[in-house]
């Protein structure tokens, strides 16, 4: 990880204000590594001094650090993860975010988060595991589920 210089845009190169231990550089794209430390005055600053892909970054950041997200693990072959299909397509459209997993193409990923059976429904809040369903689930507990995990922490 390079430090960036705190006089230069990440967006653009063009001199600003952002702190250098807020921001860096990882294989040459601009990274918050430390989010916790944007606090209020330092968002007022990167506003009015920085390019849209710097105020991007931060609103991407903050926006992933606090909504849950959903793994969704299944397999083409399995009936209960055809059944629960409504579900998370009901929930998509209502702008919850699920990464789907397909287990036979991604099996390191299944075991990376202990699956042992599907359908799995794992939430993340701030990359945490804050609740987990395992096997076929009905719409309102799956809501239920998510509502809870979204309120945790906040």
């Amino acid at each position: 990880m390079i430090k960036i210089n705190k006089d230069v845009c990440i967006g653009c190169g063009m001199c600003n204000s952002l702190y250098p231990e807020v921001f860096s550089i990882v294989d040459g794209k601009a990274d918050a590594v430390n989010p916790e430390l944007i606090d209020a005055n330092s968002i007022d600053t990167v506003i009015s001094s920085c390019p849209v892909e710097a105020i991007e970054l931060i609103s991407e950041k903050e926006e992933k650090k606090s909504k849950v997200r959903v793994l969704h693990f299944f397999a083409e072959w399995c009936g209960p993860c055809k059944m629960m299909e409504p579900s998370i397509t009901t929930l998509e459209n209502e702008g919850v975010e699920f990464e789907h997993i397909n287990i036979d193409d991604e099996g390191n990923k299944s075991m990376n988060y202990n699956v042992l059976s599907i359908p799995t429904l794992i939430f993340l809040k701030d990359e945490k595991e804050v609740a987990r369903l395992v096997g076929y689930r009905d719409l309102a507990l799956i809501r239920e589920t998510y509502d809870k995990a979204n309120k945790e922490g906040a």
